[in-house]
Formats: structure tokens, C-alpha cells, sequence
């Protein structure tokens, strides 16, 4: 017993040395409480341990007077009177622990984390339980590990502020290193991003490249038509948007398989979103359509194609479609004159010009002229020279302070086209004059040799000349110009040796043989 006494002594001078030591650092909230409960829990331990050894006591006797077969009714009374005691000391020692475990609710979930912060304070509680365990040998299991439970609830209410303290400076590291792997991580997000972005990008130019190349019927560039179709190779045909079968349908395109560039294209078209119908993009895969028609030949199906996407966006006021809708009434009047459909043809024309006259944007401006100029050649076909005319003047008047380069070139053709038909219906004066007009707007081989040829019909230059302007024609040139319309006039109008200079002009033109050939034909010695 004396020895007992001494440890509790002990436990009271080392539980004085901890609360000495500790930082002064509690919190506001729970300061008051703290020092309030601290003595009421400290007398409620002391009663607790003598309770427990008078609790010992009363089992010896009760064990001994069994033994000796007496009556043990007073000692089971008096056990029974000190468990109640006992019950109600730790019912209010536990709500005494409850009452100051709310003031730091915050860590409960940390406790875990704080084992290294308070490894020496369990040491030191180690060694104190241990010598503890001598005295209170004959207490059963559960009721040591109860002590020394409770001991320890003491331990960590009278040093809450200190582990408190500790807590804190462990829970802020942990904090800064959790930190500092959200910026580590969030740089390699932000690297994956704009890896991602750039291969995006990269994807997109060369869709826009094959495309430029699909709206002009240009080869693409392999380089982006490698791109393009690397992209489209993990194409999932369960997921596919109308933006990856438009690039599917590039791709075959730039392979020259027509038919399978029809097939994506229309799937493109029917999986278009409700927001992604009669926008530029809606526009596009129509223009596209009709382009591949009119590779595979089918004129009928062409016509079609203009006909669908210029009523779906010809009076829709989303400006950047406005594009498609000129150029496809430019390209569906070139299809109905190549059909020698001259009304739809005119019609077509008028169409493009009645809508797009006053527009201001530089390549609906072109499709403009473009339309005017086509327009003066299908009167021309008709043999309404004075319609012709008409369309000539409106153009050059609108047009010719134009420095657009593709204005220029169209003004330039229209001039040396009027000078052509001029044959059929003006003066000899009047179609030299034309033939100046337009040699002064045109630097083009192929056209200043067709001006050459003219003067040649006319006694102004031999044909020597004729040669030397042809020969300046680049071989890689490709020779549009025909003499349609004048056929009837060069067969009916020119006799003997310059009839069949005449005619192997014509042929050189319709076939583009090898100019050494047309020399010979010529006459022209080398």
C-alpha cells in the first residue's frame, strides 16, 4: 500500500512537471475549461484508485471468508455499495473527458498523425505503468487496462496544450509538402495540356490545309494530309462527330477516292448538331459535296449540291457562310453553260449579283466580277453581242481601280474575250483597238498570245510573231483559251497557206502538242 501511495505521488509530481513545462499557448476556447475541470478531475482520480484498492481489499476478504465458510452477506453488500460508488465516479470522470475532448474535436481525426509527436511522452507513461503493474497485480485484466486508459486521458488533458502546439506544427508541414505536390502535379497537367492544345492546333491546320486544296481542286500537302489521316486513325465509328468525318472525308479526298469522300461527307452532314446546322461550317460540307460531284462527273448531282446549300444560308444574315453561297451560284452557272443551259446559266448569275452586288467583303467581290465576266461570255455564245457589251462596261466600271490581283486577271480576260468576238461583229479598227485594251491590262502568256493571234487574222502581225508569243507559254501552262465561237469565221473567212497556219494554232491550242511540232506545221524554220 505504501508503496502504491509512493507512485501516486510520483504520478502527481511527474503530471506537475508536464503541466510546468508545457507551452502556454492554449486557446482561447479552451483555456476556461481546462482550468476549471483540472482539479475536480485530479480529486476524481485519486477517489478512483482508492476505490479500486479498497475494491481489492473487500475480493481478498471475501475470498478468505469464503474459504473458512462464514458469513460474507455484510462484505458482498459492502462490494456491492463501492461498485456503485466506483460506476458513478467514471460516469462523471466521462463526462468530464467528453466535456473537454468537444473543446478539440478539430484533431480527432489527426490523432492518428501525432504518434511520432508524442512517441516520448508514451516512454516515459511506459516505464510509470510499468511500476504501476507491481502494485496493482491482483486487479483483473479489463480493470488495468481501464486505469491505464484512463491514466493516459489524463496524461493528454493535463499536456493538451503542448501536443496541441505539436499537432499544429505537424498538421502545417504536412500541409506545405501536400502543397507542394498540387504544384508539382499541376505542372504536369498544365505541360499535358498544352501538349494536347498543340497537337490540336497542329491537327487543325492541316485539316484547313487539305481543305484549301479540297475547295480549290488542288493536290494537298502531303505533309498535312499525313497529319490529317494520323489523326483520324483511332476514329471510334460508334463516336465519330460530324467535324472528324468532315476530316475522314478530307483525307480521302486528298487520296483521290472520291466515292469514299462522298460517303464520310454525307455522314458529316446528317450527324451535324442542331447548333452546328447553317453555320460556315454546315455551309463548307455542302461546297464540298458538290465539288466531289463534279470530280466524279455527275453534273446533275452538282446542281444539286449548289441548289441545297444556297437555299439553306441564302438568307441567312451568319455573314461568314455568305462565301459558299457566292460560289456556289458562280460554280452552278458555270455547270448549266457547260450544259449549254445558257437561261439557268444567266439566271444563276443574275442570282449572285442581285444578292452579293454591294457586298464589301474582298472575295465575295471576286465572285462578283467573276459572275459578270461569265455572264458577258454566255451572251457571247448566244451571239448577243450587245448584251455582252453591257456586262463588259458594268464590270470595267466597278472594277478597274480594283488592285485585287484575281480582279485584275478577270477584267483582263473579259477584255481579251470582247476582242475575240469583236471579230464577229465590229471593224477591223474597232477589234485592234480592243486587242490594245486588253493587252495593256494582261500580263498572261497564254492570253497575249491569243491577242498575237488576232492581229495575225487581221494582217497585223505574220506569223512568226504568233510563234515567238506561243513559245513563251510555260509547257506546265495549262491552255484554256478555244476559238468556239469563231469557228464558222476562221473555216469560211480564210483561204490556202494562212488556213492551215490558222488551223494548227487552233489545234495547238486544243491539244497543246509540242511546240517544236507547231513550228514545223508553221513553216518556220529553226
Amino acid at each position: 500500500m505504501r508503496f502504491f501511495l509512493l507512485i501516486v505521488f510520483l504520478w502527481g509530481l511527474t503530471s506537475e512537471a508536464f503541466a510546468t513545462t508545457a507551452p502556454n499557448s492554449t486557446p482561447v476556447n479552451s483555456a476556461p475549461i481546462i482550468a476549471n475541470t483540472q482539479n475536480s478531475q485530479d480529486l476524481m482520480y485519486q477517489q478512483l484508485f482508492s476505490m479500486q484498492s479498497q475494491l481489492v481489499r473487500l475480493d481478498e476478504k471475501l475470498q478468505q471468508q469464503k474459504s473458512l465458510g462464514n458469513d460474507i452477506k455484510t462484505l458482498e453488500g459492502a462490494q456491492q455499495a463501492l461498485k456503485v460508488q466506483l460506476a458513478n465516479l467514471q460516469t462523471k470522470l466521462e463526462a468530464q473527458n467528453n466535456l473537454q475532448a468537444n473543446n478539440f474535436t478539430g484533431f480527432n481525426g489527426r490523432i492518428g498523425d501525432l504518434k511520432d509527436s508524442i512517441n516520448w511522452w508514451f516512454s516515459i507513461l511506459t516505464i510509470f505503468l510499468a511500476l504501476g503493474g507491481l502494485l496493482i497485480y491482483k486487479l483483473s485484466r479489463k480493470e488495468a487496462e481501464n486505469v491505464a486508459h484512463q491514466q493516459v486521458e489524463g496524461f493528454i488533458s493535463s499536456n493538451a496544450d503542448e501536443i496541441l502546439a505539436n499537432a499544429q506544427v505537424s498538421l502545417e508541414k504536412q500541409l506545405g509538402e501536400a502543397n507542394t505536390s498540387v504544384e508539382y502535379l499541376k505542372k504536369y497537367i498544365d505541360e499535358a495540356h498544352q501538349i494536347i492544345e498543340e497537337k490540336r492546333k497542329e491537327v487543325e491546320a492541316a485539316a484547313d490545309d487539305v481543305q484549301r486544296s479540297f475547295t480549290e481542286k488542288q493536290e494537298p500537302n502531303p505533309e498535312s494530309l499525313r497529319i490529317l489521316e494520323n489523326s483520324t486513325n483511332k476514329l471510334s465509328k460508334g463516336h465519330t462527330t460530324a467535324r472528324e468525318y468532315s476530316n475522314l472525308a478530307s483525307v480521302g479526298y486528298g487520296k483521290k477516292n472520291y466515292k469514299e469522300t462522298l460517303k464520310y461527307l454525307n455522314l458529316a452532314i446528317n450527324t451535324l448538331k442542331d447548333s452546328e446546322k447553317q453555320t460556315r461550317f454546315h455551309a463548307q460540307l455542302l461546297w464540298n459535296k458538290a465539288i466531289v460531284h463534279s470530280m466524279l462527273q455527275d453534273v446533275n448531282a452538282e446542281l444539286k449540291a449548289y441548289d441545297e446549300l444556297i437555299q439553306n444560308f441564302k438568307s441567312i444574315h451568319n455573314e461568314e457562310s455568305w462565301g459558299f453561297v457566292a460560289k456556289a451560284m458562280l460554280n452552278q452557272g458555270v455547270a448549266y453553260a457547260k450544259e449549254e443551259k445558257f437561261e439557268d446559266a444567266l439566271n444563276s448569275y443574275a442570282a449572285l449579283l442581285e444578292q452579293f452586288k454591294g457586298s464589301s467583303n474582298e472575295e465575295i467581290q471576286i465572285r462578283v466580277a467573276k459572275a459578270m465576266c461569265n455572264q458577258s461570255a454566255v451572251y457571247c455564245r448566244k451571239k448577243d453581242f450587245r448584251s455582252a457589251l453591257k456586262s463588259h462596261s458594268i464590270l470595267f466600271k466597278q472594277f478597274r481601280s480594283s488592285e485585287n490581283s484575281e480582279i485584275k486577271d478577270v477584267i483582263a480576260d473579259l477584255q481579251a474575250n470582247i476582242a475575240e468576238q469583236a471579230l464577229l461583229y465590229e471593224t477591223p479598227e474597232q477589234v485592234l483597238s480592243r486587242v490594245a485594251e486588253a493587252e495593256k491590262y494582261s500580263e498572261d502568256p497564254q492570253l497575249l498570245a491569243v491577242m498575237q493571234f488576232i492581229r495575225f487574222l487581221l494582217d497585223d502581225k505574220s506569223i512568226e510573231e504568233v510563234f515567238t508569243a506561243l513559245t513563251k507559254i510555260p509547257t506546265e501552262m495549262d491552255l484554256t483559251w478555244n476559238f468556239g465561237e469563231l469557228k464558222d469565221y476562221l473555216t469560211n473567212n480564210f483561204k490556202g497557206i494562212k488556213q492551215q497556219q490558222i488551223q494548227a494554232v487552233v489545234q495547238y491550242f486544243e491539244q497543246h502538242k509540242d511546240i517544236e511540232q507547231l513550228g514545223v506545221e508553221l513553216g518556220i524554220k529553226g
